[in-house]
């Protein structure tokens, strides 16, 4: 078999660069194609990233607005729980005072009224001894117990014999009672 060469040499360039030309186009539409869709692809996620964005920040703000009446209810409790320890740090409980003042004071003296003065640390016992012995041993008692100083009972009060009202007026530091 002869091989016969007909097509001349630029010719046979033309076709070959026909040939290279057609497989370029292919692949750049190829290219094109696969570049829009990747396009495509990107639009839309970029569509779907935005929405659960507008989703995740209105679940926040309604999350935020709870938690700020959580907050408000907190500060609201905690004021008060300030407000309650302030006043059990204030407490003294009289029973306490007044048992020690009736193992002290005995049956022949009767204590009508007791005032505190908080700040000095002073306390004035007022009511009616039967006899001047009974409320000078009720002197001598408030001194020795410990709870109590600088016991005053002011002389008119020893000027009678019997029923007596007296006021005596002692320093005590009412934090022991507690």
């Amino acid at each position: 078999m002869l091989n016969i060469n007909l097509v001349s040499e630029e010719l046979k360039r033309e076709i070959s660069l026909r040939r290279i030309y057609v497989i370029l186009k292919r692949i750049s539409c190829y290219f094109i194609f696969i570049i829009v869709v990747y396009s495509i692809v990107l639009v839309f996620a970029r569509l779907l990233v935005s929405i659960k964005f507008e989703e995740i920040v209105e679940q926040t703000t309604l999350i935020s607005k709870n938690t700020q009446s959580y907050n408000s209810r907190v500060k609201e409790i905690n004021s008060k729980v300030d407000f309650i320890k302030g006043v059990q740090n204030n407490f003294i409980q009289l029973s306490c005072f007044i048992k020690e003042l009736d193992k002290l004071s005995g049956p022949s003296l009767l204590i009508e009224q007791i005032m505190f003065n908080r700040e000095k640390g002073v306390v004035i016992l007022s009511g009616k001894a039967k006899e001047r012995q009974a409320l000078l041993y009720f002197k001598d008692k408030l001194g020795s117990s410990g709870y109590f100083t600088e016991v005053d009972l002011p002389l008119e009060n020893l000027f009678t014999k019997t029923d007596i009202d007296f006021e005596i007026t002692a320093k005590t530091n009412l934090e022991n009672f507690k």
